[in-house]
């Protein structure tokens, strides 16, 4: 996810502190974002590994609150999408 995340950022050179800081960031966004949609296939979710590059972003920023304000839709669609399939397992 590092890898990702530097190129989303367009982080070029990143030097072991950063990237440690960096992994931490990570770690708190997908904590965060786990709370609306605890499924989330980080790998292959591309709805939700760009709003962790947003939220890390913000959060190198100092801006996290901003972050729940401004993504508030896209975080609001993590928790709904979830209750979404849940009502069509339901269907079947």
């Amino acid at each position: 996810m590092l890898d990702y995340i530097k190129r989303a950022l367009c982080i070029s050179w990143c030097p072991e502190e950063e990237a440690d800081r960096l992994n931490d960031q990570i770690k708190a966004g997908q904590a965060f974002l786990e709370k609306y949609d605890p499924e989330i296939d980080w790998d292959n979710d591309e709805e939700a590994r760009p709003l962790l590059a947003e939220y890390v972003r913000y959060v190198r920023a100092n801006a996290r609150d901003d972050f729940k304000l401004n993504y508030f839709d896209e975080i609001l669609s993590l928790a709904t999408r979830r209750a979404g399939s849940a009502g069509t397992e339901n269907e079947e």
